[in-house]
């Protein structure tokens, strides 16, 4: 049979109509899992480890990393690794950047940002690639679950994928902002 990338309009189509056929259901909802779910398991919930590794089923290791990236990540005060960091494509993140706002102002956002990872070039920053590593207190907090939950609608209307939220939740709560990892209540 013919692959069905080759016979569907890809990623970046502003078209309603076809978005449903970019991106099927079960990719969407593999997002919204990788973005708050996997986050609420009592994995996560026990606080037993402080970084997490996620690989997508199709990518391997073929030998053993030379370092340790948790070491690695715990020396040097990172949040999040992964293989690139790229500007989504138009027609991925229409609303993302206004979505993101209006969380502020409902949360009454109370720090800065990390400026350098909110945009690259002209659009929001994704982490690319089919692994992520992560600092599981900051994706677990209730500041970022709150964002990821405020958020999740875009994943179905809109095809915001999972790189997107990790990194403006990065940009929004990670070492280099200066707002709080706690619990941010609405505004009033």
């Amino acid at each position: 049979g013919q692959h069905w990338w080759s016979t569907h309009r890809s990623c970046g189509c502003r078209c309603p109509a076809w978005r449903p056929q970019c991106w099927p259901l079960n990719w969407m909802h593999a997002t919204r899992f990788f973005t708050a779910g996997m986050f609420r398991t009592r994995t996560f919930r026990s606080g037993d480890f402080d970084y997490f590794l996620r690989m997508d089923t199709d990518l391997f290791f073929v030998q053993r990393p030379d370092v340790d990236p948790f070491s690695l990540m715990a020396d040097r005060g990172c949040a999040m690794v992964y293989d690139t960091i790229s500007r989504e494509a138009p027609g991925c993140h229409d609303g993302f950047d206004e979505m993101t706002l209006a969380f502020m102002n409902r949360v009454r956002y109370p720090g800065l940002s990390d400026e350098e990872l909110l945009h690259v070039g002209h659009g929001p920053a994704a982490a690319g690639g089919q692994w992520t590593i992560g600092d599981a207190r900051l994706f677990a907090s209730e500041s970022y679950l709150g964002f990821a939950d405020f958020a999740a609608p875009g994943i179905y209307r809109d095809r915001w994928a999972d790189q997107l939220l990790l990194m403006r939740g990065l940009a929004l709560f990670g070492p280099r902002s200066s707002a709080p990892v706690g619990a941010l209540e609405p505004a009033g």
